[in-house]
C-alpha cells in the first residue's frame, strides 16, 4: 500500500500539512457549510445530519478503497469516516460555526496522517 506521500519524508510531511489544515478547512466549507445547508431544504434536524454523512462518507469511501484495495479496511474506515462525518454535522447543527469542526477535523486528521498511523 502507498500513502499519499509515498517514502520521501519531505513529501509525507508537505502533504501531512496539506491534508491536515488546508484540505480539513476545504472539507468543512464544502461539507458543512454548503452540502448540509442544502441537505436541511430536504430533511430536517437529526435527518439531514445523517444525509450529509452519507454523502461525506461515500466521498471518502471512493478513495479508501482506491488507495488501500482491501474492502475490511475500507468498510472500517468508511465507519469512521461516517462517525466523524455526524458529529461534525452535529456540531455544525448545534453551533453554526465552521470553527469547532475545523479544529476537530485538523486533530482527526493529524492523527490520521501521524507516522505512527503508518506502523
Amino acid at each position: 500500500m502507498q500513502l499519499t506521500g509515498g517514502t520521501n519524508p519531505t513529501n509525507f510531511w508537505l502533504s501531512s500539512f496539506y491534508f491536515t489544515f488546508i484540505n480539513s478547512f476545504v472539507e468543512e466549507v464544502v461539507w458543512r457549510g454548503f452540502i448540509y445547508q442544502k441537505c436541511t431544504i430536504l430533511l430536517e434536524g437529526v435527518g439531514a445530519i445523517i444525509f450529509s454523512a452519507l454523502l461525506f462518507t461515500t466521498h471518502h469511501t471512493i478513495g479508501i478503497a482506491a488507495i488501500t484495495h482491501n474492502w475490511r479496511i475500507t468498510l472500517v474506515g468508511s465507519l469512521g469516516v461516517f462517525a466523524a462525518g455526524f458529529i461534525w454535522s452535529s456540531l455544525y447543527h448545534k453551533t453554526r460555526s465552521l470553527w469547532p469542526c475545523y479544529v476537530s477535523h485538523v486533530f482527526a486528521a493529524g492523527v490520521c496522517r501521524s507516522p505512527f498511523s503508518l506502523a
